[in-house]
């Protein structure tokens, strides 16, 4: 009779205790201690260098296809990153057109692919509810900075055309009285 093997895949061993627990665990489930990867930040870093390196034409699908490790510190350390990249506009900035809508479109960029983080956040982390909270929580952070980016956007297109009103109104007032 011969004995079933159980496969696991890629396995690695706590240090704090010595339990074999799953590649993709952030935390010992026996101990607590939390799996930290020295070579974390070079994958980060690697993206931002080579971003840098790219043509803007080349950037958005660049970011798109980066595939982010599952490690939850290269996870925190990108979405931190990326996080850095999500711009505020002014309402004057919303009066030049042009760059308004560049800084829009990378900004939904870079969501885009906070939102696709969390998702894999949600899969890798789900024995860490206060890792996956950090990560919504930057996540979320971005998504507020665009819905305030929209309100601007709205604001000064109504006093856009608030003034304008007025000015047709002025208009319309002097012509009456001439």
């Amino acid at each position: 009779m011969s004995q079933e093997k159980e496969k696991y895949g890629e396995v690695k061993k706590c240090p704090g205790c010595g339990v074999i627990v799953g590649s993709f665990a952030v935390a010992c489930p026996g101990c607590g201690t939390e799996f930290r990867e020295i070579p974390v930040s070079q994958t980060v870093e690697k993206f931002y260098s080579r971003l840098s390196d790219i043509s803007a034409e080349k950037r958005e699908e660049y970011i798109t296809n980066f595939v982010v490790p599952n490690t939850k510190e290269e996870i925190l350390d990108f979405l931190t990153m990326a996080s850095s990249q999500i711009e505020p506009i002014s309402h004057a900035e919303y009066l030049e057109t042009a760059k308004s809508s560049k800084i829009t479109r990378r900004n939904a960029v870079w969501v885009r692919k906070m939102e696709q983080i969390q998702l894999r956040a949600s899969i890798s982390m789900k024995d860490d509810r206060a890792g996956f909270q950090v990560v919504s929580s930057i996540v979320d952070g971005a998504k507020r900075i665009g819905e305030d980016n929209k309100r601007k956007s709205k604001e000064t297109k109504l006093g856009c055309l608030a003034v304008f009103a007025v000015i047709v109104l002025l208009l319309l007032i002097m012509v009456a009285n001439s």
